[in-house]
């Protein structure tokens, strides 16, 4: 048979070949290749390789020229290289190797030259990996030296410390080597230790280098190298894209990307707790290992499937869903060459593989199922799995795109290098392996003597628990798959671990004698033993036995005559009140069953429930007969009331077996049509009779019957109480949810039972926290079901009811009560819920998959009930009866499945998790959310109406209705007066002024704010000459721009360029002949203060922009604060001038005012507007509109970023009572700041849209929040103008553009484009003033007002709310309503109702836990006086004041209320009090600091948030002792990690510390305290004088061996002489108070004060006396320098202080206060002392230093040594990252984020 006949042979029998790294593959239909085909493949195996590499790929040729180019990487490189940052989840390690192989007589020496043999030969060996994403190989590298450890003598401790090392070796991609070798010398044998970054090779090529490094070590000779490289491999395999494979690879992996299920679930403790890997690893042996490929070969699976099915199985058995994807990791050599194989590279690939393990079948036929989609998947795996993946996190988010769960199977894949032993003649004794993103990486390699199968594990992720379980079943499986050729065919081969089974068995051995006969004949015999005992009590009314049974009787009677059947159900529908009980035994006494109507309830509810149930008789109350009527099918209504005291002739006892119905109890209804549970005689007494037993219920108990009829708790207050002769104690139906009520009653009558789910509880201890002696003390058992039990309600309850035990129920109306509990002792504080117990007699409980089959222990299943419990079904619902009564799919058990969620706990106790399915319980309500659904969607306005459950707690569990409104039949018609009136104002402002004079003010003064930034540019050095030249760079040096000003003054240099003042190169961007005049500038402000008079510009706005132009050069380099110009000594005239008193906002205020004034006329009668101001600020617009709306109907929201602009409103606007405040931020997102979808009818934005880093995003989100009809009216500057490109834009936060302005290099948006980018988000065409043609539109200020959705119907909630009570009970109306443009969707197109959950509105206190509430009065004012500044509604003890909005201008103010009102607080002094708050910032710890008057706690550990697990984060003080210049660090960071800091608590006792020894002493009492609180391990930083003070902590740390995972400092520096001299150290306190120094008179030239410094310093070594710097002799170089410090020095030290004090970044606060400055200087100068005099302790581990890259620093010249400093210090590694920012901004937003980057991914590789 030719080649060609046999290729046409197997393709028509559906054969498919192809060629995998040199090998020769197939696939086919079962039973086709039998032996004799095998036969011909074999026989034409090479001519079929080699036609199949010639179709399939391209070679390639080897480019030496370029050998030592970059090259890319390939993209599993890629992704371990991003894998090694924090950025991603399970990320911070690197993708490593370690191996450790055991050899006698290993000469170190030998291996040395042969491993140095193999570098030079493989050029991967001396590869480094780029940051920018590339690699290159280096030409040479220096000699290796491979160390070598005596280890003779270890006792094993030397060697783990080694092992550890090298096992978390986290290489530095850009320095080679990246693979390290040493050799150990143990007292027997060798050891040689291999770290290995997998970057630069693969496991295949691990192999090969280990076998040719055992050949050169023996001498022996290895093949020529191949003549390709690993370079010319990558460029040959990406131009594999470019072909139509590539192609239609990609299209296959697109179409199925929307399909792919997400990873496994399995239960897991959290993130990884750091970088460390451990191992699980089994062998199979030669003969399981063949009789396993056997066994597999029958089954039509290879080994490896064999193994993966395996692990798949069992992942599948303990993931929370059986469909999910793997991560397959593939040894993928594509033979691009004949000699790929001899290359040392990371040639693998990552490939996703989607596993069904719930799909029928055997498990031989799921294997085989397997096997045909990897097969499938790698017949398209030139589209790699990382792109997969990116395309997945691309439509999905990157969570949906990690896929953890990993196997690489090695078989077959040895190469040239062979398979067997990784080193011939060594033996390997420990490996592991570590990859980013993978949690389990399930690895199979060969080794001589059968398989090896290892399981790497990142650590801190799983528990111990659940990994000997599950690794202990993967282990077993494969051995009975081995031995078993049967279990192959099994559909369920996995057993779950024996002792997980054996403790079910035992936990559901709950089996106990029947009770015989029916449910209400204990009372009968009650009754009969003592008649005269109390049964029921209602208020003054009371029931005897004897008259209830008697009563009972006469109801049995009148059923009877009637013509009452045996089992017919009978409808009691009557108030909560003693007939009830009356009716239900009399109901029961007849044979009959009773079904409880709600009296509440719509009428075509009941008239519903009552045709399903074909009721034909009625008990109620007389009272209520007007109020009820009843269909024509009820015959027979008995007023209980009414009725007789006893029958007129005895009943006779109707035969009725345990097994028929007793009662009927309906439950909502997932059709939207309620169901009747049917419950019998022997279910219900059955639970009975095992609670009173169970807790021992007796005559003497009474119980207070909270519970409706028709919710199933009553059914055991009725018939358990009167079982044994107890007594019910009724409330009053008109307060039955009164809690004082509820109190009353159980005091009054001596209650000892309570029934009732755990929100009423909770109503309970809420009334007697607050009246603790109304406490009934009788109380002894609460039987609390229905819900979840608050984890603090048992703890609340036993302070205020010692003698109450709770326990809780669990179960279904479905299962007779309850059947399951648990009593409730001590609360775990690790539980995330009481847990739901075990079992009652006669019950049992499973946890099931959706095949049936147990869940394994932590895993979450639904819960199935089994017993002598289960209802006999639904009424009248035979659909309904088979989905959820079903049976076992083993044992034919019948069981209920409930639909709710739980898992095994390791002690065999069940915890609940909640449900399933969109049935849902809230406060004790069970609601087919569905039933609600159909109800809402019977409005006529709604068009989509979805219900889910909302809020946690017992309380907050509520129903959420989330709508979308159906489109109104013609689009509302826009307000016909609005333009004309918005006009005709905006042009009154105006007046008769001329178009001439407007332009020529508008040039002018554009004009001289252009010659402003050129006169700033004008600097020594810079445009000097004609035809002198500058880079940008050069200038921005120059001139010393701050880094977050470059892009500004960038923009400066092209509108100079644009106007003709300078002249730009365009080939080089260089900048040259700077044209502009002082004069000129002189003369254009002359003519703008001529023409002021007549124009009216705005006098306060002109002195303004003038002040701003005059102090640009301070701008530039951050020196001065813009603010500080804008607000002037705190003062907002100034700023009121800018956004207000000007002509152009006049102009446009007066336009916002009349639009807004009309539309309020046009809200129809009744409606008030609901107005929304965002970034009100100084009230540039609110400060004319609000009083022009007042007496209108108009609720009006005034926001801004800070909480400082709105304290100002509410005192200007204190007249206004419709006007409220509130913090808001246009970037965020409106749902988490309180502010609901469509709930808006205007917003209003002044001068604030520019700040939207996204104009398209921001718009979108206003859209939403506007109602249908709702306006958007807004102010904006439309051009990027002169002046205020010289004065606000060096305001922060006007760049970071993420929209077309990023690439425009604008700040603003023109007139035209917000048209059309209002048009893009839907609204109507815009009214926009002044109009284009009018001169006043040359200012560059206009007015937008436009209208969306004018075209949807206006959804109201009461109007809602009164069209669903006429169609359901009121507890199924939601609480919550939210309005929506459209409704999220899940990626497979579905309605994400968990998205919804997540929506609702949070209000401040939503957005906040506020933790435990304040515990007495002086916590309680303190928490008030933070209410009332911060404007929250509420404050825990333990809620940080950063974090609810804090900052330094408002914790100036908390401190001077404080002392106003507290007169705790009035005795200490200020500073006192602002420091501890600074550093204790919670109510909890200022209170203790109160009480102990003023005596700050003994330690100086302070805990910042504890929310995360791991090593604690420790900062250290700066300075001024207190943690401030790291709060926004703290922010930045989040509560991903622990954080403590260390606070000097002591000013006075600092003070008096020799500054010589003040560092050494901190730092041995901080390492004393952090002993003594039992860290062992912890993270130190450092910021400016916390540097060093951090550094020395390191080292006491070490002396007490406690471990420095990471020192870290940041822009810190040693000063390295004394500061005697007042001058001197004030100029640094000028600097750390952020004061700008030229403002204070000291010199301009920083390099003059830096000589100066310098010439003192060479007289007096070390120190800066006093006067020092003044005495210096004149010196042309220092002359400026001196001249102004000596115009300092005469004027007197509190005259300088009080200059910094309004010069200080918070002049005016009481931050300025002089006294608090005067202990701040004094601190700083003892601290500068201290810096000076420190000897410091060389650091002899690794030091990460963030070092700032701007210039402003405590010192001049300062920058410059930082570095070499800690160079000096630092004996093991030093990492510099260098950060935006100078020494001050860049621990301030936004340049903070990137050293929280910085540090947070340093620190957590150092984990």
């Amino acid at each position: 048979m030719t080649l060609q006949q046999l290729q046409q042979d197997l393709q028509q029998l559906g054969v498919e070949l192809w060629e995998e790294q040199g090998r020769l593959r197939y696939r086919a239909p079962a039973g086709v290749m039998d032996e004799a085909r095998l036969q011909q493949l074999r026989e034409h195996k090479e001519g079929l390789l080699q036609q199949l590499q010639a179709a399939q790929l391209p070679t390639l040729e080897a480019d030496h020229s370029a050998r030592e180019e970059p090259f890319p990487l390939t993209d599993v490189q890629a992704a371990y290289l991003l894998g090694r940052t924090s950025a991603f989840s399970y990320g911070g390690v690197a993708c490593h190797g370690y191996l450790e192989f055991a050899q006698h007589d290993l000469d170190p020496r030998r291996l040395e030259q042969a491993w140095n043999q193999l570098i030079a030969r493989h050029e991967m060996l001396r590869a480094v990996v780029l940051e920018e994403g590339y690699q290159r190989i280096l030409p040479q590298v220096p000699y290796y030296a491979i160390a070598c450890h005596d280890l003779r003598e270890d006792d094993g401790s030397a060697l783990q410390a080694l092992r550890e090392r090298m096992e978390l070796r986290l290489a530095t991609p850009q320095q080679w080597p990246l693979i390290e070798l040493c050799v150990s010398q143990g007292r027997d044998t060798s050891r040689l230790h291999l770290s290995v970054d997998l970057l630069v090779c693969d496991y295949q090529s691990v192999r090969m280098l280990l076998a040719e490094l055992q050949q050169l070590y023996r001498g022996e000779p290895l093949p020529a190298p191949a003549q390709i490289s690993f370079r010319d491999y990558v460029l040959g395999e990406r131009r594999l894209r470019e072909q139509a494979r590539y192609q239609r690879d990609r299209d296959y992996w697109w179409a199925r990307v929307d399909s792919l299920p997400g990873a496994p679930e399995l239960p897991t403790l959290g993130a990884p707790s750091g970088p460390r890997f451990l191992r699980r690893a089994m062998s199979l042996q030669a003969r399981d290992c063949n009789a396993l490929r056997l066994n597999a070969a029958a089954a039509g699976v290879g080994v490896s499937a064999a193994i993966l099915s395996a692990y798949a199985e069992t992942l599948g058995r303990w993931s929370r869903r059986g469909h999910f994807c793997l991560s397959l990791t593939l040894l993928n050599r594509l033979s691009l060459h004949p000699q790929v194989d001899r290359l040392v590279g990371d040639f693998s690939s990552v490939e996703l593989l989607e596993v069904q393990t719930l799909q029928g079948g055997s498990f031989g036929q799921r294997s085989q199922q397997l096997q045909e989609r990897l097969w499938q998947d790698m017949d398209h795996r030139l589209c790699s799995g990382i792109e997969v993946l990116r395309e997945l996190a691309r439509r999905k988010g990157q969570e949906a795109a990690l896929m953890p769960y990993a196997f690489t199977s090695t078989l077959g894949a040895g190469g040239e290098s062979g398979g067997g032993a990784f080193m011939p003649g060594a033996e390997l004794v420990f490996g592991i392996s570590q990859t980013p993103q993978v949690l389990i990486d399930c690895q199979v390699s060969e080794r001589d003597d059968g398989l090896a199968i290892n399981w790497d594990i990142r650590e801190g992720v799983f528990s111990d628990t659940l990994l000997d379980a599950l690794f202990d079943t993967f282990e077993r499986l494969l051995k009975r798959l081995a031995r078993e050729p049967s279990a192959w065919t099994l559909d369920d081969c996995l057993e779950l671990p024996a002792a997980q089974r054996l403790q079910r068995e035992l936990v559901n051995q709950s089996a106990a004698p029947l009770p015989e006969g029916l449910l209400h004949e204990p009372f009968w015999r009650q009754a009969a033993a003592a008649p005269q005992r109390v049964a029921l009590i209602q208020g003054a009314a009371q029931i005897s036995y004897g008259e209830l049974a008697g009563r009972a009787e006469a109801v049995a009677e009148a059923l009877l005559d009637a013509g009452c059947q045996p089992g017919e159900r009978v409808a009691v529908c009557m108030h909560k009140g003693l007939e009830q009980v009356i009716a239900v035994l009399g109901i029961l006494r007849a044979g009959a069953a009773y079904l409880p109507l709600d009296t509440n309830q719509p009428e075509a509810r009941r008239q519903l429930i009552l045709d399903n149930a074909e009721v034909g008789r009625v008990l109620s109350q007389s009272w209520l007969s007007d109020e009820l009527c009843w269909p024509a099918r009820v015959t027979q209504v008995i007023q209980v009331d009414q009725g007789p005291r006893l029958p007129q002739r005895p009943v006779p006892t109707v035969a009725i077996d345990p097994q028929q119905l007793a009662y009927v109890i309906y439950t909502s209804g997932s059709t939207g049509v309620p169901k009747g549970v049917m419950i019998s005689h022997q279910a219900a007494l059955n639970t009975v009779v095992d609670i009173n037993q169970r807790f021992a219920i007796d005559a003497e108990d009474r119980v207070l019957a909270l519970a409706s009829l028709g919710f199933d708790l009553s059914v055991y207050d009725i018939f358990g109480l009167l079982a044994v002769g107890g007594a019910l104690v009724l409330p009053d139906p008109q307060r039955r949810a009164d809690p004082s009520h509820w109190a009353e009653c159980a005091r009054e009558h001596g209650v000892t039972l309570w029934s009732s789910v755990p929100a009423q509880l909770q109503m309970l201890t809420h009334y007697l926290q607050a009246l603790p002696s109304m406490a009934p003390a009788t109380l002894r058992l609460a039987l609390l079901s229905g819900d979840w039990i608050p984890l603090n309600l048992p703890a609340e309850t036993a302070q205020l009811l010692p003698r109450l035990r709770l326990i809780s129920l669990g179960g279904a109306t479905e299962a007779a009560i309850w059947s399951i509990h648990y009593p409730i002792n001590q609360v775990d504080p690790q539980w995330r819920s009481i847990p739901y117990g075990r079992p009652l007699a006669n019950q049992r409980f499973m946890i099931l998959d959706e095949q049936g089959r147990d869940r394994p222990q932590g895993v979450a299943g639904e819960l199935y009930i089994a017993g002598s419990g289960l209802a006999l079904g639904y009424l009248g619902d035979a659909e309904k009866n088979a989905e959820r009564f079903v049976e076992h799919p083993r044992s034919g058990e019948r069981l209920y499945r409930t639909g709710d969620l739980g898992r095994y706990l390791e002690d065999g106790l069940i915890e609940f998790l909640g449900r399933e399915d969109f049935q849902v319980k809230v406060r004790g309500h069970r609601i087919e959310l569905a039933e609600v659904e159909s109800a809402l969607l019977s409005h006529p306005h709604v068009e989509s109406a979805v219900v889910v459950a909302a809020g946690e707690g017992a309380f907050d569990r509520r129903l959420q209705a989330c709508l979308t409104a159906s489109l109104r039949d013609m689009p509302l018609a826009w307000p016909e007066p609005l333009q004309a009136r918005t006009r005709a104002a905006a042009q009154a402002v105006r007046g008769d002024l001329s178009d001439a004079l407007v332009t020529e003010m508008s040039a002018c003064v554009e004009r001289a704010a252009l010659l402003s930034m050129g006169l700033a540019l004008q600097r020594p050095g810079l445009f000097e000459a004609p035809g002198q030249s500058h880079a940008l760079e050069e200038i921005v040096a120059v001139c010393e721009v701050a880094p977050r000003n470059q892009r500004l003054i960038r923009r400066w240099l092209q509108a100079l360029a644009r106007e003709g003042l300078v002249h730009r190169d365009l080939h080089t961007g260089r900048y040259s002949d700077l044209q502009v005049s002082a004069e000129e500038y002189r003369q254009q402000w002359q003519r703008i203060d001529a023409l002021e008079p007549s124009v009216g510009w705005g006098a306060e706005v002109l002195r303004y922009l003038r002040e701003s132009q005059e102090q640009l050069p301070a701008l530039m380099s951050d020196r001065l604060d813009p603010l500080h110009l804008l607000f002037p000594e705190g003062r907002t005239d100034t700023a009121e001038g800018a956004y207000r008193k000007n002509l152009i906002s006049q102009y446009l205020n007066q336009a916002v005012c009349a639009a807004v004034q009309e539309i309020v006329r046009q809200q129809p009668a009744g409606r008030r507007l609901r107005l929304l101001e965002i970034g009100a600020g100084v009230g540039g617009t609110s400060a004319d509109l609000i009083p022009a709306l007042d007496g209108l109907a108009v609720d009006y929201q005034f926001t801004d970023l800070s909480q400082f602009f709105l304290n100002e409103a509410r005192e200007h606007f204190a007249a206004y009572p419709w006007v409220s405040y509130g913090l808001f931020d246009l970037n965020q997102d409106h749902w988490a700041q309180g502010v609901a979808a469509n709930s808006l009818d205007v917003i209003l934005c002044a001068n604030v849209l520019h700040n939207s880093r996204h104009a398209g995003r921001v718009l979108a989100r206003l859209r939403q929040m506007l109602a249908p009809g709702g306006w958007l009216i807004f102010i904006e500057a439309t051009r990027d103008t002169y002046q205020i490109m010289a004065s606000m834009e060096f305001k922060e936060g006007l760049s970071a553009f993420e929209d077309f302005r990023a690439e425009q290099d604008t700040t603003f948006i023109c007139r035209e484009q917000w048209q059309q980018l209002l048009l893009e988000a839907g609204g109507e065409r815009p009214l926009c003033l002044p109009e284009a043609d009018d001169a006043m539109s040359q200012i560059g200020q206009h007015l937008f007002i436009t209208r969306f959705k004018s075209q949807r119907q206006t959804l109201e909630p009461e109007a809602l709310r009164a069209h669903l009570a006429q169609r359901l009970p009121d507890y199924m109306i939601p609480a919550d309503w939210l309005v929506l443009d459209e409704m999220p969707l899940s990626a497979n197109g579905k309605v994400d109702r968990q998205a919804l959950a997540r929506i609702g509105v949070a209000g401040p206190e939503q957005q906040v836990s506020s933790g435990a509430a304040p515990l007495d009065a002086l916590e309680r004012s303190i928490a008030e006086v933070w209410q009332s500044l911060l404007r929250v509604p509420v404050v825990g003890r333990d809620q940080g004041f950063f974090e609810l909005g804090g900052d330094s201008l408002l914790v100036a103010q908390v401190v001077g209320r404080l002392r106003e009102v507290l007169p705790q607080a009035r005795p200490l002094p200020w500073s006192d009090l602002l420091r501890q708050l600074i550093n204790q910032p919670t109510v909890a710890a200022l209170a203790d600091y109160l009480r102990g008057q003023g005596v700050a706690g003994d330690s100086p550990l302070v805990r910042i948030s504890d929310k995360a697990q791991g090593p604690t984060q420790i900062f250290v003080h700066d300075g001024s002792g207190t943690l401030a210049p790291y709060r926004a660090l703290f922010a930045a960071l989040g509560e991903n990690v622990p954080v403590e800091g260390l606070v000097l608590n002591d000013v006075a006792g600092y003070l008096a510390l020799e500054p010589a020894t003040a560092i050494r002493q901190l730092a041995e009492r901080y390492a004393d305290t952090l002993q003594a609180e039992g860290r062992r391990q912890v993270n130190i930083v450092g910021y400016c004088l916390g540097g060093l003070l951090a550094t020395e902590l390191a080292a006491c740390l070490a002396a007490r061996s406690i471990q420095v995972l990471q020192l870290s400092v940041i822009s810190s520096y040693r000063v390295p002489f004394m500061i005697e001299d007042d001058l001197l150290a004030e100029y640094v306190f000028a600097r750390v108070m952020q004061a700008d120094p030229l403002a204070l008179g000291y010199p301009e030239d920083e390099q003059a004060m830096e000589r100066s410094i310098a010439r003192v310093l060479a007289q007096t070594p070390g120190r800066v006396p006093q006067g020092s710097l003044l005495a210096l002799s004149e010196d042309a170089q220092c002359a400026p320098a001196l001249a102004g410090l000596r115009r300092l020095a005469q004027k007197t030290p509190e005259q300088r202080l009080q200059a910094i004090a309004e010069a200080m970044r918070h002049a005016g606060s009481p931050l300025s206060d002089l006294h608090w400055l005067g202990e701040q200087l004094q601190v700083l100068r003892h601290s500068l002392a201290a810096v000076a005099l420190h000897e410091a302790t060389p650091y002899p581990g690794d030091l990460l230093f963030i070092r700032q890259s701007g210039e402003v620093q405590v010192l001049p010249g300062m920058h410059r040594d930082m570095s070499a400093y800690w160079q000096a210090l630092c004996l093991g590694e030093l990492r510099v990252v260098d950060v935006p920012g100078d020494h001050f901004s860049c621990m301030q937003q936004p340049q903070v984020q990137a050293v929280a980057q910085a540090f947070a991914a340093v620190a957590e590789v150092a984990a």
